[in-house]
């Protein structure tokens, strides 16, 4: 195999048809045992029912991600205090004494 090369299997970006057709038979074997499952979950106990429930709808509603935004109050610097910033050199900077 070389390196950084594809040598075998999909090209990428073609189907992959195993997915697919496993996709297809879940979703026929969910659609024709819809109404035993639903039977069976109204016989669960409360808590089981929550447990399963949970369980069951991340699989259709996307999990929501926590955001923080923190707000940069920081003072607009030139473009010659970030170079020297980035630089490090601003340790070096701050110790000279300029004399006009």
């Amino acid at each position: 195999m070389a390196k950084g090369y594809k040598t075998g299997g999909r090209r990428r970006g073609s189907a992959n048809h195993i997915t697919r057709l496993t996709r297809e038979l879940l979703t026929d074997f969910m659609t024709e045992n819809y109404d035993g499952f639903k039977d069976a979950m109204a016989q669960l106990p409360a808590i089981d029912f929550v447990r399963a429930y949970i369980s069951i709808i991340k699989y259709v509603v996307p999990t929501l991600q926590s955001v923080s935004m923190e707000q940069n109050k920081s003072k607009q610097t030139t473009i010659e205090e970030t170079l020297i910033k980035l630089s490090g050199e601003a340790e070096e900077e701050s110790k000279k004494v300029y004399y006009r």
